[in-house]
């Protein structure tokens, strides 16, 4: 599929796919702002908060009948990373235009149109009413409370908070108890017309509208926004640890967790990036993974282990639920495992079936269009491939010696366990 970006104006860039290939299209309207302690929270709640009321739309339930009428549209909100800044905004999946009936097209109904204005009023009309806020206040305090109820969860929160500290990348976007509740609807109004004062504005549509069609329903809609378009985001990527550092807690939980932090010195733009995503696959990111074949199942360290890889930060995380008296020996096996790759003993059938799982997830994301968006974003701000198919065909090219090389620039930044101190097995958790 085609994509292509265009400016619409100062704020507003529109990266646009036009297909027939969905029935579905998608659109979203993404705010980038840098990540801040103080300021994030209430950039993650500026859009929920508008959900409860705008000038159009009084309430929630007057929202939800709109989107009805628009043929089940589904309108909502995101908070997210990008490098050290914090993405919020919308996303709607609608169906698309040529799917309505006869009645509604020969009426000129437009769904995309609606939903734009809907997310107009979203973003410029919102009520922020104080009794509708403390609602929102106090279920969000909820789950934060309650994330010290899921143990792996906590583990990650807490592993996130020692590793990065004040570094932008280790802000919890959703805030902590105390600031959610200090928040006032004068602040989130403050706070919302700074940054449709200053933030770049991203548009994505994919879907059987033409990029003329999508810009007017843009120029009808969404043309409050202030800020200018940006080329790049800032994200500080430190290379290489200096010394490993070790952090160990203790909760109420039946299970132990443990949680290590490498500095991989690669990150998207980087030549050796397809190497090093390969590496992260072969060690922990696969069910045939080293750590899974020798932690959990040679071994049986682990209830469960896995590895992720941020290619813009340029960090690697691995983890794994274990007792508490296994962690020395875990802790080893997996760098252990690590030094294995960077020795370069990746046999045949484990580089062939990393090859394999990359193909089958690039046929994955060939059915959704978030998948465009994203790899799209990523190449404009922090370089990389800019297409699906540029990145499965970057990984098929890679050899066993560029991914031990790759694995030699690994070092390990931080340790971390949470050892649970009550008796009686595993824990639920969310492994992911």
């Amino acid at each position: 599929m085609d994509y292509r970006t265009y400016r619409i104006n100062d704020s507003i860039t529109l990266a646009h796919i036009r297909t027939d290939r969905f029935k579905n299209a998608r659109l979203s309207v993404t705010l980038t702002v840098p990540a801040d302690e103080e300021l994030s929270p209430l950039n993650s709640m500026i859009i929920p908060a508008a959900f409860r009321g705008t000038r159009r739309y009084g309430s929630f339930r007057a929202f939800c009948r709109r989107s009805e009428e628009l043929y089940a549209a589904a309108i909502s909100d995101l908070n997210g990373r990008s490098g050290d800044c914090q993405t919020v905004g919308l996303r709607a999946s609608m169906l698309n235009d040529g799917f309505v009936s006869s009645e509604d097209s020969a009426a000129g109904f437009s769904i995309l149109n609606g939903v734009a204005e809907m997310m107009g009023e979203l973003f410029f009309s919102p009520l922020y009413r104080s009794c509708d806020l403390e609602t929102d206040k106090k279920n969000r305090i909820d789950g934060i409370r309650a994330r010290k109820n899921n143990s792996y969860s906590f583990a990650k929160y807490r592993f996130s908070k020692l590793m990065f500290g004040k570094d932008p990348y280790g802000i919890p976007l959703n805030g902590e108890e105390n600031q959610i509740s200090r928040i006032t609807s004068d602040d989130l109004w403050r706070r919302r017309e700074e940054i449709i004062a200053t933030a770049p504005v991203d548009v994505f549509y994919c879907g059987t509208a033409s990029v003329d069609e999508v810009a007017n329903v843009i120029e009808k809609h969404l043309c409050g926004f202030k800020g200018k378009s940006v080329e790049s985001l800032p994200v500080a990527v430190i290379k290489r640890a200096d010394k490993p550092r070790s952090f160990e807690e203790e909760g109420l939980y039946k299970q132990s967790y443990l949680l290590m932090g490498f500095r991989t010195g690669t990150v998207i733009s980087d030549r050796e990036y397809y190497a090093a995503e390969l590496m992260n696959i072969i060690l922990g990111d696969s069910s045939t993974s080293k750590l899974f074949m020798n932690l959990r199942e040679k071994k049986s360290l682990c209830y469960f282990c896995g590895s992720s890889f941020d290619e813009i930060k340029g960090v690697m995380a691995v983890g794994c639920g274990i007792d508490g008296e296994n962690y020395e020996n875990a802790r080893d096996e997996i760098l252990l495992q690590l030094d294995e790759i960077k020795k370069g003993n990746i046999t045949d059938a484990e580089l062939e079936m990393a090859k394999h799982s990359v193909g089958n997830d690039c046929r994955s994301a060939e059915d959704h269009p978030e998948d465009y968006e994203l790899f799209g974003s990523e190449a404009r701000y922090f370089g990389g491939p800019r297409t699906i198919d540029e990145y499965r065909r970057g990984i098929m090219k890679v050899t066993k010696e560029e991914i031990s090389e790759a694995a030699k620039r690994v070092t390990l930044d931080t340790s971390y366990l949470l050892r649970g101190t009550l008796k009686g097995g595993e824990d639920d958790f969310e492994c992911d």
